[in-house]
């Protein structure tokens, strides 16, 4: 009997904000959130249930989106926070099936009192 090996596992979520303009919530959940779900899993290597989008908010003519994604190694941790934004921004523009990217960032605090340690 091993218990040592008992799925005892921990699940880090990493939150995102990103920006896109002339588009309203609607139009995007329709149009493009299952697309964007799946170059998300693309460039950052997960699946796709490791994405969870906390909130969409339409503000004026553009909305935010505030989401995370879920691994379960300091590994997996470090290699999506050690990615280049702008390398992302220029990965979703490059798609062709989105609004303009007009801002993205990572949400996470390396304190406990974070602004967005979880959402």
């Amino acid at each position: 009997d091993d218990t040592s090996n008992a799925d005892n596992t921990a699940t880090f979520p990493i939150p995102f904000e990103i920006s896109f303009s002339n588009v309203n919530q609607f139009s995007f959940n329709i149009e493009h959130l299952e697309n964007f779900i799946e170059e998300t899993s693309s460039f950052f290597q997960v699946e796709h249930d490791d994405i969870m989008v906390s909130f969409i908010k339409e503000i004026n003519s553009y909305i935010d989106i505030g989401f995370t994604i879920s691994v379960t190694t300091f590994d997996d941790e470090h290699r999506i926070r050690n990615k280049d934004i702008g390398v992302y921004r220029t990965f979703l523009m490059n798609s062709n099936s989105f609004p303009n990217v007009i801002g993205i960032e990572s949400k996470y605090e390396s304190c406990s009192n974070g602004k967005y340690s979880t959402f």
